[in-house]
């Protein structure tokens, strides 16, 4: 059965009138009639009762009725949709950031060039933790995520961008006893209790500062384990902890704590993630915009 067959359908069941029907659609009753008879065939089932002057529905002619017009609406309002998106003018953006992290080098602007380039496209934000990230990823949720790349780097299906390298820094309350030292390596944390989020949020992640500690400190590391980035610095701030974090983070700015470079340690990446089994057509607005920033 065709879509144009369901709109004959429709028209001769609302009409209840093959010659009024007929009009409606620009065909000759006959055709009209052939048609009709063709679905009632296809279905194995009759749809109207044909009487001397008269028309009307049967019990499954009702039923078709109610489906196949909002199968119609359906059709029609997504051929529409397409229509316009093709054009860009309408659609939606969702941008799901690492909690923690400060976005401001790179989403503003980008957030201008989506107003003044394609203004019916919708941009949302969100921060999420680790794991939430990566799953609304996987799910079509969340179109982009950024986030670190030690997390995305290994994941099957995942594409992923460089926007900028970060260095790794040790923070530490001011009350500690260690804040007032000039320079500060991983040894000097041997004895301390890093704050960290949880391994089932981020394994990755873990298992990143574990062999930084091993490798470069000579140590395993003693953990205090929280369940989002935003709590570890929380931790921090209150100066209950000490933690390895990198220089993107929007918390490392607080008076309430002293910010130590560890030049020993290799950079981490903050890349922007993808699925490519997302095809939503505004995924590849922000991805043309990031390989331009990439180039120029």
């Amino acid at each position: 059965m065709t879509f144009t067959q369901i709109n004959y359908f429709i028209q001769v069941a609302r009409c209840l009138n093959f010659t009024e029907a007929a009009a409606r659609l620009y065909v000759t009753q006959p055709t009209l009639s052939r048609q009709i008879t063709a679905i009632e065939t296809e279905l194995n089932m009759q749809l109207f009762i044909r009487e001397h002057k008269s028309l009307r529905l049967t019990p499954a002619g009702t039923v078709l009725l109610e489906e196949f017009t909002g199968l119609m609406e359906s059709y029609e309002n997504g051929i529409k949709r397409a229509r316009e998106a093709s054009y860009g003018m309408i659609g939606h953006l969702n941008i799901g950031v690492i909690d923690g992290l400060n976005i401001s080098h790179f989403l503003p602007d980008f957030i201008q060039h989506l107003e003044n380039t394609y203004p019916n496209i919708q941009i949302h934000l969100a921060r999420f933790s680790f794991s939430q990230l990566i799953q609304q990823l996987y799910d079509c949720k969340l179109d982009g995520i950024i986030t670190y790349d030690f997390d995305v780097r290994s994941r099957p299906g995942i594409k992923f961008l460089s926007l900028r390298q970060l260095n790794p820094v040790i923070i530490i309350p001011n009350r500690h006893p260690l804040a007032s030292a000039q320079k500060i390596t991983l040894k000097d944390m041997a004895n301390e209790s890093l704050v960290i989020v949880n391994p089932a949020d981020c394994g990755s992640g873990v298992a990143l500062v574990t062999n930084a500690c091993e490798e470069y400190g000579g140590f395993y590391p003693k953990f205090h384990f929280v369940d989002t980035m935003e709590d570890a610095l929380l931790w921090v701030e209150a100066g209950m902890e000490c933690a390895l974090l990198n220089d993107g983070m929007n918390m490392i700015h607080s008076d309430a704590m002293k910010v130590h470079p560890l030049t020993e340690l290799p950079p981490m990446k903050e890349v922007l993630a993808w699925n490519p089994d997302n095809h939503n057509f505004a995924l590849p607005i922000l991805l043309e915009y990031v390989n331009h920033l990439l180039h120029v």
